[in-house]
């Protein structure tokens, strides 16, 4: 088909610049009318003014835009009529390049090497980039390491290789991978957001767990010392003043004590010099049969060789019988004793015999084996032991037996042995005497006793409680440390959104949405710009500096939230100050010196000279004694010695609230910066986004509209519409001229009928009578300058202005 020629398209254009101007200009008439004061003629015709062009900010912008496109109208229409007139040339027109293309190239041409790499597309000198981006993830790598890696609870060995596992990753992924490139640049405005205020937010509480929740700690065991070594120093003193007033009677026990082990010793010697006699005296079974056995064989030996037939122990046994009738102990004693010594005369004896017949045996025998053939003659007497029977009886011939041993025993040492015996073995219960005291004070005397141990088992307790509290927090500290994984976390989440979700921070009025807008106002199509007061709250300009009202209200919520953190810190470390200055006031005012002096003097004379009073003597006078006191002691080892905490500690805690508030109230910069940095890596997909959101404002602004203006309209039809007033407003109303002076005020002013905003210079008041509604300077060039609460037309005048509005709604879709 033939192209449009360039007087035609000029002409189009003209025309429909004409039929605008020509409905502005009826709306104009209509307002200028004789219904309209004066006053409000003034702000009608500033409202007509300024709907019929652009800001002034934005007019040089836009009218520049817009020259540029229609002169690329104007070229591209030559160009095509070029291409109709001569169709000779239409092959060779179609292989060349086209207008645009060589215009881009001109462009590129004019760019230098940095712009040129920088504005390249990411398929464009891949080799080139790497060579560029690898120094710079090695350069992020080492900053990473040292900021925080090098700041783990780990050996030096791992943070070294983690380190440089980290080091290799990112270099490799900065020279090849466009994501990685893209995620780790927007780690830096990530720390504006909330995963980066959390990780400064960590090392503030780090630092107050470290710095004064630990001082607290340490100062509190400082109490629990000095309060232990104060009742351990009270014990003492106590302890000495029991001391000087215990002393006589520990001496006088002490004495007797000693007294009681001599009297022991003494009971021994008795015992162990008695011992021998009564041995001798009891009865010994092994002994008297021995001897017995011994008397029977030399008795058997005199009748086997035809001696007399005497029954020795026969005769011994009758003579010390005992009496049964006459049960005496002592007799019994004495007879025991008589027949054990007439037992050991016979056995004297009876062991000569036997000695002398053994000796005569031998002697028979040697004599036999020396003389072996006469030997049996010569040896004969030697064979014939007769002779050693003379042994027992000799001795009774000459007088010599054992007949008269009995007087040895004296008369009544039975009794004497028994009353000894008696004596003996009851000195050692006589003599064990255990002495046990005990010393009752009155009720305020202290037990000093236990104190070391109450003492160690207050601090053991107290240590085991701050090892858990200090295990605890340094369980917080370590988890805080990996806190900085959020903001990673939430620059990839950020990428990926960016790459998968069109909605998704897609609120910013860019160059290319700019462009979008001017292109499509020189080619006479609907525009977006000026924007309208419900689309500036939601759409944000980066490069302006204003933060919008969303943004004000985060940053007071933070701001909010922040206090509080800030007041929870300053309550901690104003309780480890007062804490400190409570113990360093202890410390320097309450040191005591003790001077302890004092003198126990007793002194008992007891006179006499018999028994009782040496008795009674020996022992009061060991009370005797004079015993003095003189010491001197201080509490200054017991007084509590406070740690402060640091001053540059507290102010590492505040100074990280206040970078928190900082990145806070710069939080919103930042965030605008990742939608340019990521536009930045991404432009193909940048481009979609903004064309996708040119689209949907162009729909929610017909839609919202339109909406907004039935509402308004069903409701003062209605008359369900409550307007917001007060005493005041309803005075200037009824009474305009007497009250006109409440203007002034701020509480008496009108709010406009559609957005709420309060009355200003530029505020529309209706002129009919009873009505009186307001209109902001936007909401009033929104209803096409016409009063829905007073307004009296029918329902085509609505669909009139509808149709009007949604004029060339066609040309909507935005597909370049």
């Amino acid at each position: 088909t033939a192209q449009p020629r360039e007087g035609a398209l000029l002409d189009r254009n003209q025309s429909n610049s004409k039929r605008k101007f020509r409905r502005k200009r009826r709306k104009k008439d209509a307002l200028r009318g004789d219904n309209l004061s004066s006053s409000n003629r003034e702000t009608a015709n500033r409202l007509i003014d300024a709907s019929t062009s652009t800001s002034s900010l934005d007019e040089d912008y836009y009218a520049s835009l817009t020259e540029k496109y229609e002169n690329r109208l104007k070229e591209d229409a030559r160009s095509d009529d070029s291409k109709t007139s001569n169709p000779s040339t239409a092959s060779f027109s179609k292989a060349s390049e086209t207008s645009s293309t060589k215009r881009k190239k001109a462009r590129k041409k004019k760019r230098g090497f940095w712009s040129r790499l920088c504005k390249s597309s990411p398929d464009e000198g891949r080799l080139l980039k790497a060579v560029l981006w690898f120094p710079i993830g090695c350069i992020i790598a080492v900053i990473l390491y040292f900021a925080i890696i090098r700041k783990l609870n780990m050996k030096e060995k791992t943070k070294a290789v983690i380190g440089a596992a980290i080091g290799a990753f990112l270099s490799l992924s900065f020279a090849f991978s466009v994501q990685i490139r893209c995620t780790l640049s927007l780690v830096m405005p990530s720390f504006m957001g909330k995963a980066g205020r959390s990780y400064i937010t960590a090392f503030a509480i780090i630092y107050l767990i470290e710095g004064p929740i630990t001082n607290i700690i340490g100062n509190s065991k400082e109490i629990v010392r000095a309060l232990t070594c104060n009742s351990a120093l009270i014990a003492n003193h106590t302890k000495t003043k029991w001391k000087l007033r215990l002393h006589p009677i520990e001496g006088a026990v002490g004495d007797l004590t000693k007294d009681n082990f001599q009297l022991n010793r003494v009971a021994r010697s008795i015992k162990r010099a008695f011992a021998p006699l009564k041995r001798e005296i009891n009865k010994n079974l092994i002994e008297e049969e021995s001897m017995e056995a011994r008397i029977k064989q030399v008795d058997k030996i005199k009748k086997k060789e035809g001696g007399p037939k005497d029954d020795t122990l026969k005769k011994i046994n009758e003579a010390h019988k005992y009496d049964n009738e006459d049960p005496d102990a002592g007799k019994e004693v004495e007879k025991q004793w008589k027949k054990k010594v007439q037992l050991r005369c016979q056995d004297i004896f009876s062991k000569g015999v036997v000695r002398c017949r053994e000796k005569m045996s031998k002697l028979y025998s040697k004599c036999r084996g020396s003389i072996k053939i006469i030997g049996g003659l010569l040896c004969l007497p030697l064979k014939i032991k007769l002779f050693c029977n003379i042994i027992k009886i000799l001795p009774g011939a000459l007088g010599l037996g054992c007949s008269g041993i009995e007087e040895v025993v004296p008369v009544g040492v039975g009794e004497t042995f028994i009353s000894a015996k008696a004596v003996v073995d009851g000195m050692d219960e006589g003599m064990n005497v255990k002495m046990q005291y005990k010393l009752v004070g009155d009720a305020e005397a202290v037990d000093y006793s236990p104190l070391e141990e109450v003492r160690a088992a207050t601090m053991h307790e107290v240590d085991e409680r701050s090892a858990f509290i200090n295990f605890i927090f340094s369980m917080i500290s370590g988890v805080l440390t990996f806190t900085f994984l959020l903001v990673f976390k939430s620059a990839f989440t950020y990428n990926t959104k960016y790459l998968t979700e069109l909605q998704f921070d897609n609120v910013y009025v860019t160059r290319y949405f700019k462009h979008i807008d001017a292109r499509r106002r020189a080619q006479g199509k609907k525009t977006l710009f000026p924007l309208k007061k419900f689309e500036k709250e939601e759409i944000v300009d980066p490069m302006k500096i204003r933060l919008s009202k969303e943004e004000k209200g985060q940053i007071k919520k933070g701001t909010g939230r922040l206090i509080l953190r800030v007041i929870i810190a300053a309550i901690i470390c104003y309780m480890d100050s007062l804490l400190y200055q409570v113990m360093d006031i202890i410390a320097r005012n309450s040191r005591v010196t003790y001077h302890q002096e004092g003198e126990h003097i007793i002194d008992i004379k007891v006179y006499g000279t018999g028994f009782m009073s040496a008795l009674v003597r020996n022992f009061l006078v060991r009370f005797n004694t004079n015993t003095t006191l003189d010491e001197v002691s201080t509490n200054h080892h017991c007084l509590p010695n406070p740690e402060e905490t640091s001053g540059l500690i507290i102010g590492f805690i505040f100074g990280t609230y206040i970078l928190v508030w900082v990145f806070m109230y710069f939080e919103s910069f930042g965030l605008r910066l990742r939608h340019v940095i990521a536009g930045f890596f991404y432009r193909k997909r940048e481009k979609t986004r903004v064309l996708h959101l040119y689209n949907e404002m162009f729909r929610r602004r017909i839609g919202y509209l339109s909406h907004l203006r039935k509402v308004v309209r069903k409701s003062l039809k209605k008359r369900t519409y409550k307007r917001d007033t007060s005493l005041f407003v309803s005075l200037q109303r009824q009474y305009p001229r007497c009250f006109s002076w409440l203007r002034l005020c701020k509480s008496p002013k009108e709010k406009c009928i559609i957005c709420g905003d309060p009355q200003d210079e530029d505020f529309y008041l209706c002129e009919t009578k009873g009505c009186g509604t307001a209109y902001c300077r936007e909401c009033w060039r929104d209803v096409k300058h016409k009063c829905y609460a007073c307004l009296k037309g029918e329902e085509s005048d609505i669909e009139d202005d509808e149709a009007e509005f949604d004029t060339d709604s066609s040309d909507l879709s935005c597909s370049e």
